[in-house]
């Protein structure tokens, strides 16, 4: 198993912030931000993974 270096984590919160309106009327957004920051990380050598708890929620079938 390969070292990484660094776990970036986009923690969701749709239910937070939309509150009963998440869960129908706001998308699933992309981690911009972690997806930037992680290509800055790349472009000088290092390994990044990047956990999408948003993403994940909407993929396996849940409503938050």
């Amino acid at each position: 198993m390969a070292k990484l270096d660094l776990l970036l984590i986009n923690p969701g919160g749709r239910e937070l912030i939309y509150q009963g309106l998440g869960a129908e009327l706001s998308a699933v957004e992309p981690p911009l931000w972690c997806r930037l920051l992680g290509g800055y990380v790349l472009d000088r050598g290092y390994s990044v993974e990047i956990l999408d708890r948003s993403g994940e929620t909407r993929a396996r079938g849940r409503r938050p």
